[in-house]
């Protein structure tokens, strides 16, 4: 039986919530490594974005990773770290000596504005091993004219009996830090491509 956990909590960027929309729909954000923050080696190994004639924009990217393997975290904790939706944080390699790192993908949809600039941005990432799934949701709404909040539903879903609620708290642990990286890169593109 699958145990799935879910985390809530909210944010802000302090850009006009158009800007931000023009961000995370665009193919710098959605297909690179511009800008990212984390401490994996990541690399993409393949990356589309397709635009709906609804708006809607839909990204999937393939990624391998690798993290330099540090002494202080136990080898099942690395084995099951989330990516985020905002392709912050890919999943760390399982520590087996495969220096290639883990190879996953990431599937992005980001809604069409509201009419008062609110949209939604859905990030599924499978977990290593066919062991589940991380799927973040992100509701952006307009705090006014240069300000943006961000509130967010992370979800665990672990397919693993005893220990799966477990896996799925320590998965939604590092979340708000996870989307806090993926502001920050929201952030630092507005200024690259201002």
């Amino acid at each position: 039986m699958p145990m799935a956990k879910t985390k809530e909590f909210s944010s802000s960027v302090d850009l006009p919530i158009e800007r931000v929309h023009q961000i995370v729909t665009s193919e710098q954000y959605l297909t690179t490594t511009d800008e990212m923050i984390t401490e994996s080696t990541v690399e993409i190994l393949h990356a589309e974005r397709q635009v709906g004639d609804d708006g809607e924009v839909r990204a999937l990217v393939t990624v391998t990773s690798a993290t330099p393997q540090d002494s202080d975290t136990p080898t099942e904790e690395k084995e099951h770290q989330p990516e985020s939706l905002l392709n912050e944080d890919p999943h760390e390699p399982t520590g087996d000596g495969d220096s290639n790192g883990l190879e996953t993908t990431q599937a992005t949809i980001v809604s069409a504005p509201d009419a008062d600039g609110s949209f939604r941005m859905i990030s599924d990432t499978p977990l290593p091993n066919g062991m589940g799934e991380m799927s973040t949701t992100f509701s952006f709404v307009p705090a006014g004219p240069s300000e943006t909040t961000v509130n967010v539903q992370a979800m665990a879903n672990v397919k693993i009996p005893i220990v799966g609620g477990k896996l799925a708290k320590k998965l939604l642990e590092s979340s708000e830090q996870t989307v806090e990286n993926g502001l920050e890169r929201v952030r630092r593109l507005d200024q690259v491509q201002s």
